[in-house]
């Protein structure tokens, strides 16, 4: 069954559905994590044919802004500047 259906998809789905629990006024270091976390698997997601490139890019974008607007850990601010600087080289490679 697992090769019937795209396994990083599945759990793309269910970080988003942690995100709407997760909310930044209640649960910020939770939300945090978990962006990291759907940040990770966005990088490892298989991409061939998306025509979306730049609507993601601006996603991934966002996502790692919002982390350091949610705690001030030296370890997650460190990661989302990471993030961060990979998708401005990624930038320069999408068509707009």
């Amino acid at each position: 069954p697992a090769k019937l259906h795209d396994n990083f998809e599945k759990a793309a789905d269910l970080y988003r559905e942690a995100l709407v629990v997760r909310t930044a006024d209640k649960y910020p270091f939770e939300r945090a994590l978990t962006l990291l976390n759907k940040l990770e698997l966005e990088w490892l997601s298989h991409n061939e044919g998306n025509t979306n490139e730049l609507e993601q890019y601006e996603a991934m974008k966002t996502q790692a802004e919002e982390i350091k607007t949610l705690v001030s850990d030296p370890d997650f601010v460190d990661k989302a500047d990471e993030h961060l600087k990979e998708l401005e080289k990624l930038r320069t490679l999408i068509k707009a």
